[in-house]
C-alpha cells in the first residue's frame, strides 16, 4: 500500500496492510481520544466490519479523580 503524504510534494510512503490498519488506528485514536495513552490505562477496541464498511472504536478512559472542597465561614 502507499499512504500519501499530509505535505504537497512529499513522496508517497509505502507500507504492508497491517501497518497500514495499525496507522490508521492510531490516528483515529488520536483523533478522538487525544492524551489516550496519558491517565491510569485506557484501554478499547476497534472492529472493522467489512460487509458493513464501517470502524467502530470502543473506547474505556481509565482517570483517577479528587474533589477537594475548603470552606471558611
Amino acid at each position: 500500500m502507499q499512504l500519501a503524504s499530509d505535505s504537497p510534494g512529499q513522496p508517497l510512503t509505502e507500507i504492508n496492510l497491517e501497518a497500514a490498519i495499525e496507522t490508521l488506528a492510531y490516528e483515529y485514536l488520536e483523533d478522538t481520544h487525544p492524551g489516550w495513552e496519558i491517565n491510569d490505562g485506557a484501554f478499547g477496541t476497534f472492529v472493522f466490519s467489512v460487509s458493513e464498511r464501517s470502524i467502530t472504536l470502543d473506547h474505556r478512559a481509565r482517570f483517577t479523580d479528587v474533589d477537594i472542597s475548603t470552606h471558611q465561614f
